[in-house]
């Protein structure tokens, strides 16, 4: 249910984003968008592989020769995303899905256009563990935003923990 302007911002802006990365690879696919009433489905690939962090989590590190291939797989992914002249806002490793063995970027709820940046500064949004200062600080957020995300998952595949902890 969407509770208030923001919820409904964030919907628009998601589908619209979703629509325009189809057939990307290293991006989950969206079969179909379905409306009702009171609800909006969102029907993507199955990813049954599980998700990055719960990879990580299992494992608890990884070699450097074990992290690479996927962290290219992410940047693919992200280099599409940027491409298309889209902020993720919320990289993170729950947010990262497998599919038989391919990375799948997902969960494009916070996602905006670049163009749209000022529109949505009152924002904050994103996994605070992941954010830039700039986002977390002033709620400024661009392509390097997500690049610092990056590295931040990077550095949780090679260590198995956040180089920082923060609920907040």
């Amino acid at each position: 249910m969407i509770k208030g302007e923001v919820h409904k911002n964030l919907l628009a802006s998601e589908i619209e984003v979703l629509k325009s990365l189809k057939n990307c690879d290293n991006i989950i696919e969206v079969y179909d968008i379905y409306n009702t009433k009171n609800n909006t489905y969102i029907i993507t690939e199955l990813c049954d592989g599980g998700d990055l962090a719960k990879m990580i989590s299992s494992r608890r590190s990884f070699s450097e020769a074990e992290a690479i291939p996927l962290m290219n797989q992410v940047i693919h992914g992200y280099n599409q995303i940027q491409n298309k002249g889209i902020i993720h806002r919320d990289l993170k490793p729950a947010n990262i899905f497998l599919r038989t063995g391919e990375i799948k970027i997902a969960d494009f709820g916070f996602a905006m256009k670049q163009s749209d940046c000022r529109r949505y500064s009152s924002y904050n949004v994103g996994s605070p563990v992941y954010m830039p200062p700039e986002a977390l600080n002033e709620n400024k957020y661009s392509f390097k935003s997500d690049i610092w995300a990056l590295g931040v998952i990077y550095y949780e595949m090679l260590t198995g923990k956040t180089p920082w902890r923060a609920k907040t």
